[in-house]
């Protein structure tokens, strides 16, 4: 199904018949208006780090800025489909949704997913739902995807009329949730993986066979259109961008991919070695180096599976690293994390190691002097002082570096 990325509405307008085109828009840009209010921040464990690379996963934290409902909503049916199909109930989510579905009325209890059938039944009021599930988790996921790199703004989704497949791949999104705490009503928590194969759903035509083959290392798919994680284009520099993925309509001859799974690689190990023991005055040092940010490149695992996908850095033309996506990702979320032990802060510094850039080249990461055995400062000093790469203005660099370091 063609999807305008400018006008998501007009994908559901040929709906065919009993349901009028004007109504069923209508559900698509209430639904879409509704899930609009969901924010998503990519998460991973405190421990995460500590595991072995295959056991490394990531998550969301699911929050909104729309009201939390706090009373019972509507009758049992459509109680059942907002505790379902939606992640968190809102005051917007619950009035749409009894104003949507306050006529319908189905003969026994709702339990589980075989009771999607049920649906069915009446399918004027089914096409209304689809259309409002479809338009919420559009405009939900929207938000995660730059599709600024797309000649044509269009994607593909994988729905056609009256598909209980849709609904079937929406409720798997919050299908066996992290188990970080889930009592709470106003955030709730899920896989990227399974965010992953929603997004390709509904964006990059992928088939409901290919996006049940993704897995914890996915870190993009090949499809109608290819949609791939900020990583894979040297575009996760931070928390945010990391959270984001790209939709692009490319050859995809450049893109290593194993059946249309774009996977994550093994990476290189790094080699260690103690930086220079010379302090330098934070006050009269620059946070910049006069040169160009590292460059990134896509290129296949050669050493171990030709079909999974590497990024490679660069300065200057000289290799610095090779990263999988996932952990670049990874790093990119816990050199941020939530915890002030990790921040730095210029207050109350006075001086620091400054390692040039230049010195990370051929995957080689700095130790602080304290850490490198038989090693002594020239300089008094008593190991607090931190280690400084001239970053500023090089967030390719400093995403590399920090992988590095955390990887």
């Amino acid at each position: 199904m063609r999807v305008p990325l400018d006008s998501m509405e007009e994908s559901v307008m040929p709906w065919p018949q009993p349901e009028p085109d004007q109504t069923v828009r209508n559900a698509f840009l209430k639904g879409k208006d509704v899930g609009e209010g969901l924010e998503f921040s990519l998460m991973c464990d405190v421990d995460t780090l500590s595991r072995e690379p295959s056991n490394r996963r990531l998550f969301y934290k699911v929050t909104t800025t729309h009201k939390i409902r706090q009373t019972r909503i509507g009758n049992s049916v459509i109680s059942w489909i907002a505790k379902f199909y939606f992640p968190l109930t809102t005051e917007k989510l619950a009035e749409a949704l009894e104003i949507l579905l306050q006529d319908w009325r189905l003969p026994g209890p709702f339990h589980n997913s075989e009771d999607n059938k049920a649906l069915l039944e009446n399918k004027p009021i089914f096409g209304l739902l689809q259309s409002f599930i479809l338009g919420y988790y559009y405009g939900a996921l929207g938000k995660l995807i730059d599709t600024s790199q797309l000649l044509l703004r269009e994607a593909y989704g994988s729905w056609g009329w009256w598909d209980l497949e849709v609904l079937q791949v929406m409720r798997s999104i919050w299908d066996k949730p992290p188990p970080q705490d889930q009592t709470q009503s106003d955030f709730k928590y899920c896989w990227r993986v399974n965010l992953l194969r929603a997004m390709a759903y509904l964006f990059a035509g992928a088939e409901i066979s290919l996006i049940n083959r993704l897995n914890d290392h996915a870190v993009g798919v090949v499809a109608k259109l290819s949609l791939v994680s900020g990583s894979i284009l040297g575009q996760s520099v931070d928390k945010i961008t990391a959270a984001r993925f790209h939709l692009l309509d490319v050859d995809t001859s450049c893109i290593p991919n194993n059946a249309n799974l774009i996977l994550s690689g093994e990476q290189p190990y790094s080699q260690r070695r103690s930086a220079s023991t010379n302090l330098e005055s934070l006050d009269n040092m620059e946070l910049a180096e006069a040169r160009e940010d590292f460059t990134a490149h896509i290129e296949p695992d050669w050493q171990h599976d030709a079909n999974s996908c590497l990024v490679a850095y660069r300065d200057e033309g000289r290799m610095v690293q090779r990263f999988s996506p996932l952990n670049i990702d990874i790093a990119m979320v816990a050199s941020q994390a939530d915890n002030p032990e990790v921040r730095f802060h210029k207050d109350g510094l006075s001086k620091v190691f400054r390692i040039p850039t230049s010195n990370f080249r051929g995957g080689i990461v700095m130790m602080h002097p304290q850490d490198s055995e038989g090693l002594h400062a020239s300089q008094p000093t008593d190991g607090n002082e931190p280690l400084m790469a001239p970053t500023l203005a090089r967030p390719r660099a400093r995403a590399c570096i920090a992988a590095m370091i955390i990887g």
